[in-house]
């Protein structure tokens, strides 16, 4: 059931995509993320791909992030679809969204699991500097299913 569901979900995010033939879809930047959830208490860090908007202010942002500490490493790769509030990051950019993907557990001491973790998010994103594409961002994430309860996560996207 859940990889079925995960399927539904990625369908149709590419039917989206494939719709948004006047919107610019493509590799816009990557970056790193670094964090801290809670149950499990980790310390995160990853990176990201944006991959643009598919519609407007409607960005995919897939990521990956691997969690440490409280005797269990996560693995997370996560499909992450956010609207934001503003069209450009040149001021504060505030953004809401939600993210869907599989979480790897590989507990110190017993039998690795996988669970399908779905998020809510939201966060705020700004422009490095008027010359510099890249933004920096800030986010606060709530699990809703077979996720950490919550993650702090802050990065950079580099890139046009």
């Amino acid at each position: 059931m859940k990889t079925f569901l995960l399927t539904l979900i990625l369908v149709a995010v590419f039917c989206i995509a494939v719709q948004a033939d006047d919107w610019p879809y493509g590799i816009h930047g990557i970056g790193p993320r670094v964090g801290v959830t809670s149950d499990p208490d980790q310390l995160r860090f990853g990176g990201q791909i944006d991959l643009g908007d598919i519609a407007p202010n409607l960005m995919l942002v897939p990521n990956l992030e691997i969690g440490v500490g409280d005797d269990i490493t996560t693995t997370a790769p996560t499909m992450d679809l956010d609207y934001r509030f503003r069209s450009d990051f040149e001021a504060w950019a505030p953004y809401v969204g939600a993210g869907v993907g599989p979480i790897f557990y590989s507990p110190r001491f017993g039998n690795d699991h996988t669970n399908l973790g779905v998020y809510v998010q939201g966060g705020i994103a700004k422009q490095m500097s008027s010359i510099s594409p890249g933004r920096f961002f800030m986010e606060m994430r709530a699990g809703v299913a077979n996720s950490p309860d919550v993650a702090l996560t802050l990065g950079w996207t580099f890139g046009r």
